[in-house]
Order: structure tokens, then C-alpha cells, then sequence
């Protein structure tokens, strides 16, 4: 559909209805959930058949690195962009041209979710938290929905650093995808989500911010358990034991989804512990030694285990 607006785009090119628009948009430097002043952009509305579209050439030239110097980067999303989707990101001066049938107050706009391209390219929907600010105890669960052709990843800032990859646990169970975290101390945090499409080679992309304020820290020592790509590409489900760490010498019950799979084992002081398949899921009863352990799993057509 977009490859034949740009012909049209292209063809109706002396004829055309433009507007200037500006306004303020969230880009480098914005923080989540924060307030703001006047304007700090502008882009332009092209009305395509009837239809008013919005164009930011700016945004699709491409974007600045974390040392601010600006990196081309062709990004077609910001060519022909639904109103609807770019208010998003962009509130103009003149409520007016927002061009959505129930316009959005500055505060409704500060709060709304902070989605970028990809959420919208590949199809994804808000769930259970469609704003952008968050107040929680010391963890917290969000519901999203994909199609099944998007894998994700996610991490967390907080403390004025990058946190380890424990302290957020992503997965996906058909079209809902579920996102947690949890916080080793009170305070606030950036929870980022980031995804591509399967079978595609490269980098994931940020699709998705909260700023979450926690009351309360679960500890350093909190967090969940470490995947892989596999996992991912496997779209592998764990439903126990969704915790960073297990008590040595203690049985913990352990279940997960693998689809396909022949057999799913858990590896422990050395020992291979094979779970019970029921229906799809692979179900069991280990105690755990001193040390790592891990989850593998074997496919039809293979004499080998993945983690």
C-alpha cells in the first residue's frame, strides 16, 4: 500500500496540498514521561486523495548517536504516516492538525506510550499498560500483542546505568507477548523493548519505552533467568521457575512450553534431569545442585541439545 502512495506521491507532485505543521516531538534527548515548553519541531501534513498523511523528512533522514552527531539512516515509516500513529510522537501547535478523530491534550499526549517505527511496522498492539508512565512495587508484568513473526529482547536503565540482563524476562505465547521486570531498589527506571522480525539478519530495533517509578526494590540478588536465541526462534514458553536463582538441594518444579521439541532435559551438577512431556509441555520435579543450570532441548532431525 505505501509503495503505491509514493507513485502517487511522486505523480501528484505539482498539485499536491502541504502544510507546514510545527509542534513538539519526542525525540533525542526526550525522557519519558516528561513535561515541555513550545515547540521544538516541524514537519508536514500532504493530503493523498483526500487523506491527510503526515511527512517528517527530518526523522526519516535518519537519527543522532549517543554523542549527538546526526547518522544517516533511511527510515521509510516517516513518509506517508497515519495521523493516528504519528501523534505518538508528535503534538502540534494547532490541535487541529492532529488529524484524528478524537484529538489529544497535551497531558494525554505526555502520557501516551513512547512507540517507535517498528512497533507500528510490524503490526504490534499496547495491552495492559497503553501509557507511559508506570507506578509499581518492586516488579511489574506487561501484556503487548505481535503477530508471530516478531521476536523481542529487552533491557533496563536505572541508576544512571545499563542494568544486567537479568532484571527483565520477555516471551511469547502466540499473539501476546509478556514483558517483566523487577527492580533491585526503589527508584525510577527505563524498561526498553526492542524486536525484529524473524529469519531477518541484523539488530534488534527499539520499539517501545516505560519510565517506571518503583516503591520498593526486590534486592540485588532478584531477577529472572537468562535466555537465549533459541528460546526466541523456538518461541519457547517457561512457566517455572521464573526466578534468577534456586536453592542447592531443594526439588523445584519445572515447566515450559517448546514446540516440536523431542525432548527437553534440565542439567544439573553435571547430571541430565529428562522432563515429562503433557501435551506440548515438558514438566518435572529436579533438585538442583550447587552451580549452574540450565535448560536444554532436542529437535526432530537431531542428535544434539540446544540451550
Amino acid at each position: 500500500r505505501r509503495v503505491r502512495q509514493y507513485t502517487d506521491l511522486a505523480r501528484k507532485a505539482t498539485e499536491l496540498e502541504i502544510h507546514q505543521i510545527k509542534g513538539f516531538a519526542k525525540g533525542y534527548g526526550y525522557k519519558v514521561g516528561s513535561d515541555f515548553s513550545g515547540s521544538n519541531h516541524a514537519w508536514n501534513a500532504v493530503n493523498l486523495d483526500g487523506r491527510w498523511l503526515m511527512i517528517d523528512c527530518t526523522w526519516g533522514a535518519g537519527r543522532p548517536n549517543e554523542k549527538g552527531e546526526f547518522v544517516p539512516e533511511f527510515e521509510d515509516y516517516y513518509f506517508l504516516t497515519p495521523p493516528e500513529e504519528l501523534i505518538y510522537t508528535h503534538f502540534p501547535d494547532d490541535v487541529a492538525w492532529q488529524r484524528i478523530e478524537k484529538p489529544v491534550s497535551k497531558e494525554e499526549f505526555i502520557g501516551l506510550a513512547f512507540l517507535w517505527p517498528s512497533f507500528f511496522k510490524y503490526g504490534m498492539k499496547v495491552g495492559s499498560h497503553p501509557n507511559s508512565v508506570i507506578e509499581t512495587g518492586n516488579s511489574v508484568e506487561i501484556s503487548l500483542y505481535a503477530p508471530d513473526s516478531v521476536l523481542f529482547d529487552a533491557d533496563m536503565v536505572g541508576q544512571n546505568r545499563l542494568l544486567e540482563p537479568h532484571y527483565t524476562f520477555v516471551q511469547q505465547d502466540g499473539e501476546q507477548c509478556q514483558l517483566r521486570a523487577v527492580f533491585p531498589s526503589p527508584g525510577e527506571y527505563v524498561l526498553r523493548l526492542f524486536s525484529k522480525l524473524k529469519g531477518r539478519e541484523g539488530a534488534f530495533k527499539e520499539t517501545l519505552n516505560y519510565k517506571i517509578t518503583a516503591d520498593s526494590g526486590a534486592g540485588d540478588q532478584a531477577g529472572f533467568p537468562l535466555t537465549y536465541e533459541p528460546f526466541q526462534q523456538r518461541r519457547a514458553y517457561l512457566y517455572l521457575p521464573l526466578t534468577r536463582s534456586l536453592e542447592a538441594g531443594k526439588n523445584h518444579a519445572f515447566k515450559l512450553k517448546v514446540p516440536e521439541a523431542k525432548n527437553v532435559a534440565v542439567v544439573t551438577g553435571g547430571e541430565w534431569h529428562q522432563l515429562i512431556p503433557r501435551d506440548g509441555v515438558f514438566e518435572g520435579d529436579v533438585e538442583t545442585e550447587a552451580g549452574p543450570v540450565e535448560v536444554y532441548a532436542r529437535f526432530p532431525g537431531s542428535f544434539t541439545y540446544d540451550c
